[in-house]
């Protein structure tokens, strides 16, 4: 059931990667939608400095 004021979001996945959603959504009796919708909540607020861009955003190895 689509939200007020939502916006798809649609994008490729692996096969792999659908089945892997497709469990843990049996297993946990939850809507892929709302996995999902979870997951993007979780990730870290952007900051407004110019040298945090998204692609740096992905976690590195620690020193």
């Amino acid at each position: 059931m689509p939200r007020k004021n939502g916006v798809w979001i649609n994008f490729q996945a692996t096969a792999e990667e659908k089945q892997r959603l497709r469990s843990y959504c049996q297993q946990t009796q939850r809507a892929q939608s709302d996995v999902l919708r979870e997951f993007i909540r979780s990730l870290p607020e952007p900051s407004s400095s110019p040298e945090n861009k998204p692609e740096d955003w992905q976690s590195s190895p620690p020193n």
